[in-house]
């Protein structure tokens, strides 16, 4: 049985401008320097921003209720903060 290739990865579903992106790091008392779309998974839009604190990962949960974002955010940070 011959495996399949996968589907290469698009670029962001959701644009990000950079004003959007000052308002959304500003809230974390942040000030951003670049804003860059990541050619990176086939279902979420991902960026990588930099700000005053350095660089962060910026990601739009597509077609995500609300509950299910808060899960996933908590996860990775439960997750990260444990090595």
């Amino acid at each position: 049985m011959a495996l399949s290739k996968p589907e290469a990865a698009s670029g962001p579903k959701t644009l990000i401008t950079p004003d959007q992106a000052r308002e959304i790091v500003r809230h974390y008392n942040l000030t951003l320097r670049g804003l860059w779309p990541l050619a990176r998974g086939t279902i979420n839009s991902n960026y990588l921003i930099d700000t005053d604190a350095g660089p962060l990962f910026l990601r739009v949960s597509e077609g995500k209720l609300s509950a299910d974002a808060q899960f996933e955010a908590g996860l990775i940070w439960h997750l990260g903060s444990r090595g």
